[in-house]
């Protein structure tokens, strides 16, 4: 079958075998591919599913070959970072537009063919990305400007806390319209083939975070827009990412792509605030954290310390950043940071 397809849809996973079955299902279920299940009927449809499994130890690649044998999978032998491995979905890839999903997402009916339809009608769309919803059906703020200075420091500073809306949240913003933004997240994002053979691909220096921004970034260099697109809903479950537990390697991965996305776009100045900054923080809460730790021994206290204490040792060039495997490969986008 070399027939071109509509959409191949690239998820990357990593020890989250439950997510990603139900993620499949949802979209197998929407696009009715081929599947045992006779209640979904046996039609086939111009779509494509790829898995690149980064070496889970949960029985994710297993459970993918047994219970999805319509699904291409690719099987890492260890965790190469998540721009590398959707690089490796990306070359297998032949479908017209190119689908980056996240195993911790359910899109709902129909979302994944409103991402299409609507790049189908704006021909200078480069990217598209959907309404994310949590769990319970709000809104989960998706679609915003590029990373600044500003912006990156408000985050560190964790300022949106004062106001109690959720992160990235754009006051007086009309979530339910069609938007030309910055950036979507790459939880789902939608990208024309097109686009990425003009910008190539995800640069795999960035072990995981901030190779989304750096890829709508791209885009819109060469010209290309990027939108938010309201009608397509992709429920997004958080609690399964690694935003909400702070353990070091982790966020010394997201420390590593803050500052090669800065390194990239942004002035030496900017970059030497932004650590500046991030030192400031994190030292404060050290303190506060180790205080906190004397009275009680949660072990989100101690891994807070830790990774905290990692930052600290990253901002003062007292160690070396995590590195993805495969991002000295040739082929692959951007300086080595």
């Amino acid at each position: 079958m070399n027939e071109p397809l509509d959409l191949s849809v690239i998820i990357v996973n990593w020890n989250t075998a439950e997510a990603l079955a139900e993620c499949l299902r949802a979209v197998i279920a929407d696009f009715r591919l081929p599947i045992s299940d006779s209640r979904l009927g046996n039609q086939q449809s111009a779509i494509e599913i790829i898995v690149v499994d980064n070496g889970s130890t949960d029985g994710s690649a297993a459970r993918v070959r047994r219970d999805f044998p319509q699904v291409t999978l690719i099987a890492n032998s260890q965790n190469v970072g998540f721009a590398t491995a959707s690089n490796q979905g990306l070359r297998l890839a032949r479908g017209r537009y190119l689908l980056l999903l996240n195993p911790d997402t359910v899109p709902r009916p129909g979302a994944l063919a409103a991402l299409v339809a609507f790049m189908d009608t704006h021909p200078e769309a480069g990217i598209a990305g959907p309404r994310l919803l949590y769990p319970d059906g709000s809104l989960q703020p998706s679609g915003h400007p590029a990373p600044t200075l500003l912006s990156e420091l408000q985050d560190v500073l964790a300022w949106y806390r004062l106001t109690g809306r959720p992160r990235f949240w754009r006051s007086g913003r009309d979530y339910s319209q069609i938007e030309e933004v910055g950036i979507v997240s790459g939880a789902c994002l939608l990208i024309r083939r097109e686009t990425v053979q003009e910008i190539g691909l995800l640069d795999a220096g960035f072990f995981m975070y901030y190779e989304d921004a750096d890829w709508c970034l791209r885009a819109r260099q060469h010209d290309w827009k990027v939108y938010y697109v309201p009608q397509a809903k992709v429920v997004h479950y958080l609690a399964l990412s690694s935003e909400q537990q702070p353990e070091p390697r982790l966020v010394e991965a997201y420390f590593h792509s803050r500052m090669r996305y800065f390194r990239k776009h942004h002035s030496p100045l900017s970059l030497w605030v932004l650590r500046g900054a991030l030192l400031i923080t994190s030292l404060t809460k050290l303190i506060v954290l180790g205080l906190a730790g004397l009275w009680r021994r949660d072990p989100r206290v101690l891994l807070g310390l830790a990774a905290h204490q990692r930052i600290v040792a990253l901002c003062l060039g007292l160690a070396r950043p995590v590195r993805s495997p495969g991002s000295d490969r040739a082929g692959e986008v951007g300086d080595d940071a």
